[in-house]
């Protein structure tokens, strides 16, 4: 009598067309946790997948928090999972992400580190820039850290910006302060830095190494001219990034429903664009978007990012649809905290068609989440 067959003995034929079948980063990972010959199918199919979508990375693990485990949403596949995180994670605060599952940390004792998630590789940095000389609120990179061309920008306690460039052994942090302006967001835009004030104003800085080979910030800060519209009166400008190969900012606002004083989130999307006008003073406005096209939009106070959505099914994750960090998808879990409550809007007060808002329910106060785009597995 023949011996059963294994799973790990499955032709490889027959695996490829099984994981193409396949759709979800979450689900796409247990497959190939299952053994060699899986995760190899898994890694050879991985260019016909469809790109990953971000996963939400909450502060704690049901208030049983060891400093070790957190807990991941993934919203394309509606699920809640635990976490192990790498050393360089135990008990920090997590201040920004890059592509590919890389995060910024900052340890209670403040030292700071780059650090991939889910491979567990650190990012060499130089002793100076562990140690900052300045309290981080929030840090993005201009590319991915592995790349020793990559600069760390980060916003400041004090509403500054401060510049340090991976793969330089003795470079330390320097710091460009704004005057009083205070910034809400940062993002890196066609190799240069800008930042949003909570005014809707944009500012955009001019980075360079000096002679010692340190991230400086070259120049004064340029102020850009814009007319803003509606925009300035609206609410409360939070996040930048690039969406079709323009500067867009997301404005939000909330109010209460109902007499227990539970909020609702609303969210209206600018583009930056040349002013028409040619007798304006102004040389940029900020144009309403009705539509983010085939885009979702994940935005937060750590790291924000348009994606895009194939037109395929994505699980709970929908094209022109926006996904915030700080909605408290906690609090609507059930009681077994396997699902999250979700919430949109298809049309604004005034009746016009505009950008759903998924997760809009606000209990309390923020959870302390931060998006993360994992690679691609």
């Amino acid at each position: 009598m023949s011996p059963p067959t294994q799973w790990s003995d499955l032709p490889v034929e027959l695996l490829h067309l099984v994981c193409a079948k396949v759709v979800g980063t979450l689900r796409r990972t247990r497959f190939a946790a299952v053994c060699k010959s899986w995760r190899a199918a898994a890694i050879a199919s991985r260019q016909a997948a469809p790109p990953a979508l971000p996963w939400l990375i909450f502060s704690s693990y049901k208030n049983k928090d060891d400093g070790k485990t957190r807990r991941l949403y993934c919203p394309e596949d509606d699920e809640v999972l635990p976490i192990a995180l790498p050393s360089e994670v135990f008990g920090g605060f997590l201040m920004g992400a890059h592509d590919g599952g890389w995060v910024a940390t900052l340890e209670p004792n403040l030292r700071f580190a780059v650090v991939n998630l889910f491979s567990g590789i650190e990012v060499a940095l130089s002793e100076k820039q562990r140690r900052p000389a300045c309290i981080i609120r929030k840090v993005v990179f201009s590319e991915p850290p592995t790349s020793s061309g990559c600069f760390l920008a980060a916003i400041t306690h004090d509403w500054g910006i401060a510049l340090c460039r991976v793969g330089c052994p003795e470079d330390g942090w320097t710091i460009k302060q704004l005057g009083g302006a205070g910034l809400v967001d940062i993002a890196f835009y066609n190799g240069e830095l800008y930042g949003l004030t909570g005014r809707a104003d944009l500012v955009r800085f001019e980075i360079d190494v000096n002679t010692h080979g340190m991230a400086v910030v070259t120049g004064d800060p340029q102020w850009l001219s814009i007319r803003k519209g509606s925009s300035s009166s609206l609410g409360h400008p939070r996040y930048i990034f690039e969406l079709h190969g323009k500067l867009t900012m997301a404005v939000r606002n909330c109010w209460s429903h109902d007499q227990r004083h539970n909020k609702e989130l609303f969210f209206k999307v600018f583009q930056l664009a040349d002013e028409a006008v040619a007798s304006s003073q102004y040389n940029y406005k900020w144009g309403e978007l009705r539509s983010l096209g085939d885009y979702a939009l994940f935005v937060g106070h750590k790291w924000s990012k348009a994606v895009y959505v194939a037109a395929e099914e994505r699980g709970l994750v929908q094209r022109n649809c926006i996904y915030a960090d700080d909605v408290l998808y906690l609090a609507s879990l059930d009681s077994h905290g396997n699902r999250a409550y979700e919430m949109q809007h298809e049309r604004d007060s005034s009746g016009l068609p505009t950008i759903k808002s998924v997760g809009s329910r606000i209990v309390g106060g923020p959870p302390g989440g931060m998006w993360v785009l994992p690679p691609n597995f």
